[in-house]
C-alpha cells in the first residue's frame, strides 16, 4: 500500500477543508496530523452568532472557551476573519474579551462600534473594516497605527456628530483607503466632496438602490470611480462572508464593473450594478447594467 508525502496529505486535506467547511470538525478526528493541519482553518473566519448556510455557526461562548483553552498562538495565528454580528450589553462585554485575543485579525465587521470600544479595536492592523465610523475617526487620527493598511472601509449608518466636511478630510486623510462604501443617505450628498478629495480612492460604492441623486447624478456618473449596487439576495454580512473565505463580495463586483467600463464594455455613464450582473460573463458593448 502506497503512502502518499506528508506534503500531498496535507493540501488534500485542507483542499477538503475549506471546500466544505462543515467537513472540519470530522476531519479533526482522522488524525493528530490531521487535527494540527486543518484546526487553524476552523477558526479563520467567523461570524459570530449569525448562522451562514453550510457553514458552521459560531457563537461567542465558543470562542470565549477557545481562549480559555487553546494557547494564545494558536489564536493569534488562526483567526483572521471576524464579524460581530450582534449588539447588546451581554455581548459587547464578550466582543471586547474577544477582541483583545484576536490581534492578527485583519477583516473586522463590528455592528456597533461606540467610543469605549475604539480602544479595544485601535491595536488591531486592519486590510478592511465594516463599522460605523463616527466614534473611530474622532478618536484616532489618520497617522495612527489603525490606519496604516486600512484599503477597504465599508461604513454602516449615517452621521450624526460629524459635519459633513469633517467626515471627507477624514476620510481623505486615510493613508491607503481604496475602496469606500456606504449604506445611508447622508453620504449621498458627500459623494461628489469625497471624490475629489481621496486621491487614493479606487472604489466608491453606494448600497443605497434606486435613491435619486438629484444634481449630482451628472457629477457621479462622470466619475468613472462612483458605483451604485444592489446586494443580490444576501445579507451584508453573507457577502462579507463569501469575500472572506473566497474573494468574491461587493467589492470585487465593483471592481469588474469599474474596469470594464473603463474598457468601453459598459456605457460610460452607466453606474448602477444590478442584482442579476454577473461579473464572470463578458459582456462587450453592454448599454445597461442594472439586471433589470
Amino acid at each position: 500500500m502506497s503512502v502518499l508525502p506528508p506534503e500531498l496529505e496535507r493540501e488534500i486535506f485542507e483542499i477538503c477543508a475549506l471546500s466544505q467547511p462543515r467537513a472540519i470538525i470530522t476531519l479533526l478526528l482522522v488524525a493528530q496530523r490531521v487535527k494540527y493541519w486543518i484546526e487553524p482553518l476552523l477558526y479563520r473566519t467567523m461570524a459570530l452568532e449569525y448562522p451562514i448556510k453550510a457553514r458552521r455557526n459560531f457563537t461567542s461562548d465558543f470562542v470565549l472557551s477557545s481562549i480559555r483553552t487553546k494557547s494564545s498562538i494558536f489564536l493569534q495565528q488562526s483567526i483572521r476573519h471576524l464579524a460581530f454580528c450582534r449588539t447588546n450589553d451581554d455581548f459587547d462585554a464578550k466582543a471586547d474579551i474577544i477582541l483583545a485575543a484576536c490581534p492578527r485579525v485583519e477583516n473586522l465587521l463590528i455592528l456597533d462600534l461606540p467610543y469605549k470600544r475604539v480602544q479595544c479595536i485601535a491595536h488591531l492592523s486592519l486590510t478592511r473594516l465594516y463599522a460605523p465610523c463616527e466614534a473611530l475617526l474622532r478618536t484616532l487620527p489618520p497617522t495612527h497605527a489603525f490606519f496604516s493598511r486600512l484599503t477597504h472601509f465599508a461604513v454602516f449608518w449615517g452621521l450624526y456628530e460629524m459635519s459633513e466636511g469633517e467626515i471627507c478630510a477624514a476620510l481623505a486623510a486615510l493613508p491607503q483607503l481604496s475602496h469606500l462604501s456606504f449604506s445611508h443617505p447622508h453620504f449621498i450628498r458627500i459623494c461628489p466632496t469625497l471624490l475629489a478629495m481621496c486621491n487614493s480612492l479606487r472604489v466608491l460604492v453606494s448600497l443605497l438602490w434606486d435613491v435619486p441623486l438629484g444634481r449630482r447624478g451628472d457629477e457621479l456618473a462622470r466619475d468613472g470611480r462612483f458605483v451604485m449596487m444592489k446586494l443580490k439576495g444576501a445579507a451584508p454580512i453573507e457577502d462579507w462572508y463569501k469575500g472572506a473565505e473566497c474573494g468574491e463580495d461587493y467589492w470585487s463586483r465593483a471592481e469588474v464593473f469599474i474596469a470594464r467600463r473603463r474598457a468601453g464594455q459598459i456605457d460610460a455613464l452607466q453606474y448602477n450594478i444590478g442584482p442579476e450582473w454577473n461579473p464572470s460573463e463578458n459582456s462587450t458593448g453592454a448599454k445597461d447594467s442594472s439586471g433589470q
